[in-house]
């Protein structure tokens, strides 16, 4: 059963995917066990894992931040819930463009009003949309879309499957999908303020240079 991230994730990243060809990089991803129904393997692409977690099995073990890879080899990097994990942004951002060929694709999400992932000592950053607007800019990122993953009723619907999936509640949490789409609604009625309450962003940047 998946939250009301991942299937705004799963959503966007079929939406855009389009984009993705030639030589693709999944930054942070993993080849097998995926959690939500959008593949890469399934894509008929050159796809390369790159994960500082061997136990994923990646392509290339590195960290974000410094990549074992020459520059301007990438179309397409695929950056999905990545960047909350990485200790400054910035070196991140850098190490992305670099690898990025001109003209190529950034797909990319990040969490906000999230809880902290399972993974906890390693989780150690949200962002806001100024801030993220900003920092893509200062590496010339031009943003092609940007959208806010969910409003009021996402955010409480994540938050308390969150909690129940921690405590081990099962009859619960098949209680809360019950009533999924009052959660639906409430996110149709709340449109207005989802620039203040989200449960994330997905970006589509092109690296100009």
């Amino acid at each position: 059963m998946r939250s009301f991230r991942r299937i705004f994730l799963d959503y966007y990243l079929h939406k855009h995917s389009k984009l993705i060809n030639g030589n693709v990089f999944d930054i942070g991803g993993e080849k097998f066990n995926k959690r939500g129904k959008f593949n890469l393997n399934k894509f008929n692409v050159n796809c390369i894992y790159v994960n500082n977690n061997p136990d994923t099995k990646p392509d290339i073990i590195a960290d974000i931040s410094k990549i074992n890879l020459s520059s301007n080899v990438a179309d397409t990097l695929v950056v999905t819930e990545t960047l909350e994990y990485v200790n400054d942004i910035n070196l991140a951002l850098k190490e992305l463009k670099r690898i990025s060929k001109k003209n190529g694709y950034l797909l990319i999400s990040i969490p906000l009003l999230n809880s902290i992932h399972g993974d906890k000592d390693k989780d150690s950053a949200r962002y806001t949309e100024s801030f993220l607007y900003s920092i893509f800019k200062r590496y010339n990122f031009k943003i092609i879309n940007f959208y806010r993953m969910g409003g009021l009723g996402s955010v409480i619907f994540d938050l308390i499957r969150s909690h129940l999936v921690l405590r081990k509640r099962k009859i619960f949490l098949r209680l809360l999908y019950i009533f999924y789409y009052f959660f639906v609604l409430v996110d149709m009625l709340t449109k207005f303020s989802r620039e203040y309450i989200n449960t994330g962003y997905f970006v589509v940047l092109q690296n100009n240079e």
